[in-house]
């Protein structure tokens, strides 16, 4: 009997342990949720399925729409690491298809909705249904998501894996759930797709079920466990360890950082906090002025923080490797930054709510009927919509303009190459960035690239 008194004041003591922390969780109306995941998936299948890309996009589409046929790492199809998952839900979705650029832009379709639920959810658990609207209004019209959201590459799934881990992490901390095991099942089913976001999820996850060494075991085990389970086959079908491996080596000699003095370094460095700076700005737009107020008002009160803490060490954790990696090691393309792109966003969307918290406080005297919520609506609409109009009107890497160009340049070249020449003695000759397209578009043909004709 006393045993049973000791371990039912343990449960109740570890279920307490949010209330003990000074933060607590909102609470999550089924039904409001319901609805307002399915008015977010709308907006996402309405703004993204119209202006999908209707070409392979980028050299790397290319690997993964050769991968769907001859899955191979040493060939580049895809290039390595390999992400195996992602090749493995397009081959799935192709089964019905019958063409790889749609079965990618699908699946990135399909993710952009998942994860504008994903961040609902998340920002809606941590600060209440108005934060989690605006971190979704935000989202959806970010550029740079809805960027990913139209063409055959996977960096969406950075966002959509970032999203629910954090999700898993703050309802273990404080929600009085311990979801270890399903975050820890998220990270390995992530690292299928993206093999990178293990670098930068695995602290956020850690940290979220510290407290629980046994839990943080069992996770563990089954992150590795599911790991094996995609990266077995994936070395099998790339012809084993040695070929894979000399395979990654060389990928890594090519994009990796070059050996450096540290003057190199040093320059590298600025050179790829520079990208990420602009990458970053490109994301968020002008609601980084929202986050910047935010970080301000925060160090301005740092009492008002204290009870909240846990949480800002959080979104740091969920920021900082990503980070770190994007300038001392490697960021090229801008859907990098969509592995820290969430928790900004919703950083972002608080930030937001707080302004309009500020502005009531200060204004109410002067106007009299002024309310927070239509305010705080007010003050992210501008921004929403002029994020939305830089993807939609403004040039620039990944925006609309630049897909509809790459689909204008490449689709008149395919057709006019099967048109007029035959296969059996015609040799085509492209630049390096567009080999892959035309090794897929046009499997009779011999094809090569020239790497001076970029």
């Amino acid at each position: 009997m006393i045993a049973r008194r000791v371990e039912d004041a343990t449960k109740e003591e570890i279920a307490a342990e949010p209330a003990r922390s000074g933060f607590s969780l909102q609470p999550v109306d089924p039904a409001s949720f319901v609805l307002a995941s399915a008015a977010v998936v709308a907006i996402i299948l309405v703004t993204r399925l119209p202006l999908a890309a209707e070409m392979l996009f980028h050299w790397d589409s290319g690997n993964y729409a050769l991968a769907i046929e001859n899955y191979n790492v040493a060939f580049h199809q895809p290039h390595p690491p390999g992400y195996p998952l992602y090749v493995a839900a397009a081959w799935l979705v192709h089964q019905l298809i019958g063409e790889a650029n749609r079965s990618y832009v699908l699946l990135s379709v399909a993710g952009s909705a998942a994860a504008a639920v994903a961040v609902l959810g998340f920002a809606w658990r941590l600060f209440g249904p108005r934060v989690g609207a605006l971190a979704s209004m935000l989202f959806v019209t970010s550029p740079t998501i809805w960027s990913h959201g139209e063409v055959a590459l996977p960096y969406i799934f950075l966002a959509l894996f970032s999203a629910l881990i954090g999700w898993c992490v703050v309802e273990t901390r404080w929600g009085g759930r311990n979801l270890t095991l399903p975050g820890a099942v998220l990270l390995g089913i992530g690292a299928g797709f993206r093999p990178d976001l293990l670098m930068w999820l695995a602290l956020p996850w850690l940290y979220g079920s510290f407290r629980r060494p046994q839990w943080l075991v069992a996770g563990g085990a089954a992150v590795l466990v599911i790991v094996a389970a995609w990266a077995i086959p994936m070395v099998q079908l790339s012809g084993g360890w040695q070929t894979y491996a000399t395979a990654t080596q060389q990928a890594q000699e090519m994009w990796g950082p070059p050996a450096f003095t540290s003057d190199a370094f040093l320059e590298h460095a600025r050179m790829q906090a520079e990208r990420t700076r602009d990458h970053i700005r490109y994301a968020l737009g002008p609601a980084l002025i929202f986050l910047a107020y935010g970080l301000v008002r925060m160090a301005a009160q740092p009492r008002a923080l204290r009870p909240a803490a846990g949480v800002a060490l959080l979104f740091a954790l969920m920021v900082t490797p990503g980070a770190l990696f994007f300038v001392f090691v490697h960021i090229t393309n801008p859907g990098y930054i969509l592995a820290i792109t969430v928790p900004l966003l919703v950083l972002a969307a608080k930030s937001a709510d707080v302004l309009a918290v500020d502005l009531v406080r200060g204004l109410r005297h002067a106007l009299g009927f002024l309310e927070q919520k239509p305010l705080a609506l007010a003050i992210v609409a501008p921004v929403a919509l002029w994020n939305a109009g830089v993807f939609l009107l403004a040039p620039g890497e990944g925006s609309l303009e630049h897909i509809r160009a790459h689909d204008s340049e490449l689709k008149p070249i395919v057709e006019y190459i099967r048109s007029h020449h035959e296969p059996s003695s015609t040799i085509v000759i492209s630049g390096a960035w567009g080999s892959r397209h035309l090794e897929y578009y046009l499997p009779d043909f011999q094809t090569a690239h020239h790497l001076m004709s970029t």
